[in-house]
């Protein structure tokens, strides 16, 4: 090592204040603490069963499971049942899954929707509104493509969703 390079690295060592940290580039955690996130809407059924008609009741390989955080966060799972499993209580795994955030306290999961002049299928979606008992344009729609094994996004300028009454 040359002599020019020696003396640069000591003066370099002599300019730093060893009770000087440098600046991290990495993120730090904060000490911050939130309020504990708490489950407050939360919902499972089974895609065979008819609420308005339980005789219809048909036995699916498909259920869904719905849970909405107090933080504003809307999760919904589309599970699937074994082909094999034909037990009375089969196990089901996850197939597909959604999540939206930022969701108001005025925003409503329904399962009462429509979707233009198409056939009927499962539809789910997000409403925003204070009013029971009525219908409106949904914020978010899906589609539950149980051939597919999906939960499938959909505009929401041909949709309309019922709010029903608290249960």
């Amino acid at each position: 090592m040359s002599y020019d390079r020696r003396l640069f690295i000591l003066v370099l060592c002599l300019a730093c204040d060893p009770g000087k940290k440098a600046p991290s580039s990495k993120p730090t955690a904060t000490t911050t603490t939130q309020a504990s996130d708490t489950v407050v809407y939360e919902d499972w059924w089974n895609m065979g069963t008819d609420p308005d008609e339980p005789e219809k009741n048909v036995v699916s390989r498909f259920a869904v499971r719905v849970k909405e955080l107090s933080s504003g966060t809307l999760t919904v799972f589309l599970d699937s049942a074994s082909s094999v499993d034909s037990g009375p209580s089969p196990h089901f795994v996850l197939a597909d899954s959604v999540t939206v955030s930022g969701l108001s306290k005025l925003d409503k999961f329904t399962q009462g929707c429509t979707y233009g002049a198409g056939p009927w299928q499962p539809r789910i979606g997000v409403v925003k509104d204070s009013v029971y008992e009525h219908s409106g344009r949904p914020r978010f729609i899906w589609v539950l493509d149980t051939l597919h094994a999906r939960i499938q996004a959909l505009p929401t300028d041909s949709a309309s969703c019922f709010i029903a009454g608290p249960e």
